[in-house]
């Protein structure tokens, strides 16, 4: 008998590990669609999906990073933000920092978004992008000298970036 409730609990196991093997698949389904929702510009559909799919899976970071797109180009800056912040205490990554700064900056948050801007340039030194955005946000702030600092290290990285020229 004790060799038929091991078989019971394994077969119990089994069949545990299959639901989960079946929901992950289904959640990975779900948001294939939300992405797809997302690239016919519906993004409404597409953050009902990611909402019901971060709810069951929160620490996928996928699923997360796809509801914040889904928010940001909603306008819901706030809800796209707190997604941003929450991966990136998950996973420092200039990317998440970046955006971050991006959703503080629409919600005119300016000093706290130049800290985000700080910390994706301390984590991604190459990026053109990031020292012409934090730049930009100096010229918000008036100061004018690390702006022109910023283009100017814009520049240096992609001379081709006109609107660094511009800006300078």
């Amino acid at each position: 008998t004790a060799y038929r409730r091991l078989g019971m609990r394994f077969i119990v196991l089994l069949f545990c590990l299959g639901a989960c093997i079946a929901q992950a698949q289904s959640l990975e389904q779900l948001n294939d669609k939300g992405v797809q929702l997302m690239d016919d510009d519906r993004y409404e559909e597409a953050l009902q999906i990611f909402d019901g799919i971060v709810g069951q899976a929160p620490d996928n970071s996928f699923f997360r990073y796809n509801r914040a797109i889904a928010n940001a180009n909603l306008k819901n800056y706030y809800d796209a933000l707190i997604d941003f912040q929450i991966l990136f205490e998950t996973v420092p990554s200039a990317s998440y920092a970046f955006q971050a700064g991006n959703m503080l900056e629409q919600l005119d948050s300016l000093r706290p978004a130049l800290a985000f801007y700080d910390k994706a340039i301390t984590l991604e030194q190459e990026s053109f992008l990031y020292f012409f955005k934090r730049g930009t946000l100096q010229l918000k702030l008036m100061d004018f000298a690390a702006a022109l600092s910023d283009f100017n290290a814009s520049i240096e990285l992609n001379p081709e970036y006109d609107n660094a020229w511009h800006n300078r």
